[in-house]
């Protein structure tokens, strides 16, 4: 086709009668040998107002049908929007809605085919349903008495989720977890009663591809400003700080090592990029368990993190009275039988 082809002027009420009519710009352009552009100027110029048709949807089936066909049959996403006068954004458009990958640029004409980001952030949506849940599906009560499960969690989500603004307007709660810990974005689903699909991605940290999974919540306000008071932040920042109501609870602190701990046979440790968070957590050993001081390991390795650990005996003790009464819900299971395995420690008579 030819940009510079011109139409008569006598053709152009015939024109504005075949747009009004519901004709494909894209057929009327074909028609006269220009672009669909020539058409639009046309239009604009005799007052029509111009419909927001979409772009993919006014393409016929058979092109779609075809476009599909030669993409699959190795054929370049350029070469077939110039075949049928259509943008390249448009062929890719087709693919997704035909629910073909495209091929990456690395490997133009090899038999992989993806997806870009954004289309499987809509598949992945699609396989997991509507996000939120049915309405009312919620439990807007959660955290407001502190009960086990409810300190529990709060310590988990204080080292190892996030709570942030979502629009300005709401407050969402995060919680990612390695794949093999998936049964922690469970318990949360149960605690909270919840309905929500959790997402199952992978990503590459530290140089390798891992899987892991993640659950995220849109709170109640009361819910949020609950959460907001018991000490979890907008962000895993190392402004974390337990409230005062939480500092003897032995739940909590379950949580806080479950969420960023570790329990071996010979000690049990709590890491937190927190300052006040690993003070109290140090305080709480010393005030609970009569531990002494020098007893404590305290120390920040190069990436800003703390450890405070207890060693031998002492730490076999600490470990009994966290997890020995855990509810099974609020406790890591993988966490929960290392530490029964160093509470068999006893120390000699």
């Amino acid at each position: 086709m030819s940009g510079k082809q011109r139409i008569p002027e006598t053709e152009m009420a015939a024109i504005c009668v075949r747009y009004n009519n519901k004709e494909d710009v894209l057929a009327i352009a074909v028609s006269y040998g220009v672009q669909r552009e020539a058409i639009y100027r046309i239009l604009r110029r005799s007052g029509i107002r111009l419909e927001k048709r979409g772009g993919t949807p006014t393409i016929s089936e058979e092109i779609r049908q075809n476009v599909v066909a030669l993409y699959q049959s190795k054929v370049g996403a350029t070469t077939i929007a110039r075949r049928f006068d259509i943008d390249k954004k448009s062929v890719y458009n087709i693919l997704f809605l035909a629910r073909v990958g495209t091929r990456p640029l690395s490997n133009r004409t090899g038999d992989e085919y993806h997806f870009a980001p954004h289309q499987e952030k809509q598949l992945l949506k699609e396989r997991l349903g509507h996000q939120r849940g049915p309405k009312g599906k919620f439990n807007k009560e959660a955290f407001s008495v502190l009960d086990e499960a409810a300190c529990y969690w709060v310590g988990y989500l204080i080292t190892d989720g996030c709570i942030g603004s979502y629009n300005g307007r709401s407050y969402r709660l995060y919680l990612p977890q390695a794949r093999k810990h998936r049964e922690q974005c469970e318990g949360l689903k149960a605690y909270l009663q919840s309905e929500l699909g959790i997402q199952d991605y992978k990503a590459i940290t530290f140089g390798k591809l891992r899987e892991f999974s993640r659950v995220s919540f849109t709170l109640p306000t009361e819910v949020a400003k609950r959460l907001l008071e018991l000490g979890i932040r907008p962000a895993k920042t190392a402004k974390a700080q337990a409230s005062e109501c939480l500092l003897s609870n032995i739940h909590f602190w379950r949580g806080v090592i479950d969420g960023d701990g570790s329990c071996y046979i010979d000690q049990l440790s709590m890491n937190s990029s927190s300052t006040k968070l690993a003070s109290q957590y140090r305080r709480f050993l010393m005030s609970s368990f009569g531990v002494q001081r020098d007893e404590i390991h305290i120390y920040r390795n190069q990436a800003g993190v703390w450890s405070v650990r207890v060693w031998g005996y002492i730490g076999s003790g600490v470990t009994g009275a966290l997890f020995r009464t855990a509810s099974e819900g609020c406790r890591l299971e993988e966490k929960y039988q290392r530490a029964m395995v160093y509470t068999k420690k006893q120390p000699p008579a």
